[in-house]
């Protein structure tokens, strides 16, 4: 069975979602890694996706506003800093695996964990705007992370961009299984950005990542609405949404 085809739309309605997100401010640093450093630490079922022959680690940050909550509508806004890849299952169908997913909201951290699972933490965080650009960071104990870009002009996606951003699944691990929940936004609108400062005093590492070399992927988006459904084991998903790719 083939890898389905990178989509700038997603290939299923969700109709339900469990959160609906407006994401506000995204700065999206990526850089490759080889595959077999990152194998390891996937879900089961699920196995690094490449482009150019590499894996790719992405670093995220943003300002969110969470819209609805299981259809109820809602009002919160926060920060997150998360870090991530991106992935394919056994069925062929992509997605994108967070290893951390860092929140300023402390009372958020433990709710998104037990409902979406994800590997959610209420990171020391802050997001700072300035004529030298948006700043995100992130510390986990004496871990930190911080980094600033300027945005810059409003671009075509190359393949590299849509590889990136047309993701529609996130899989996570949830007691020894994959659990895959199905992910729906539309196309991004992306600006190229100038990366102005970047620093890992560690947290990488404190993932079992390995250090970014260079980012030669900066990329910056004003908004973009999102919906995430309610996350179900990994064989229960395939079994009700079987598709064959060529």
């Amino acid at each position: 069975m083939g890898v389905e085809p990178v989509a700038l739309t997603p290939p299923h309605a969700v109709r339900f979602p469990l959160v609906s997100l407006a994401l506000r401010d995204v700065v999206l640093l990526n850089w490759p890694c080889p595959a077999p450093k990152l194998a390891p630490l996937l879900p089961p079922r699920t196995h690094v996706d490449v482009f150019a022959g590499t894996g790719w680690i992405g670093l995220v940050g943003l300002r969110i506003t969470l819209t609805g909550v299981v259809g109820l509508r809602c009002s919160r806004r926060f920060d997150e800093v998360n870090v991530r890849t991106y992935v394919v299952d056994d069925e062929g169908r992509r997605g994108v695996v967070f290893f951390v997913v860092a929140v300023s909201e402390s009372l958020l951290a433990p709710l998104a964990g037990a409902v979406a699972h994800l590997p959610c933490r209420a990171c020391a965080q802050g997001r700072a705007s300035s004529p030298r650009g948006i700043e995100y960071r992130a510390t986990s104990g004496d871990a930190s992370l911080c980094f600033r870009a300027r945005r810059g002009h409003r671009i075509a996606p190359t393949d590299l961009d849509r590889f990136l951003t047309a993701r529609w699944r996130v899989y996570t691990r949830c007691r020894g299984t994959t659990v895959v929940a199905p992910l729906a936004h539309e196309p991004w609108s992306l600006d190229v950005a100038q990366l102005r400062d970047f620093s890992d005093n560690g947290l990488l590492a404190v993932l079992g990542l390995p250090s970014a070399p260079q980012i030669p992927s900066t990329l910056f988006a004003s908004r973009v609405d999102a919906r995430l459904g309610v996350p179900v084991p990994h064989h229960q998903e395939t079994r009700h949404h079987v598709t064959s790719f060529v």
